[in-house]
């Protein structure tokens, strides 16, 4: 019972905008496939052909 009164105090912590960004950052996961596969630019030629959509690519 001890251990779950200290847990739920954590709800009560409020962390900085900059400390929410730093936490982001720091538990961001690295992109997989496709997602690191489609922004290559050979993948963006299949996809696209060459098209651009507002004088942006992909």
């Amino acid at each position: 019972m001890e251990q779950a009164e200290d847990n739920f105090k954590a709800l009560s912590v409020v962390f900085t905008e900059q400390q929410r960004d730093r936490l982001e950052k720091a538990s961001a996961l690295p992109p997989i496939f496709p997602a690191r596969f489609m922004v290559r630019p050979m993948a963006q030629q299949l996809m696209f052909g060459g098209t651009t959509i507002l004088n942006r690519r992909g």
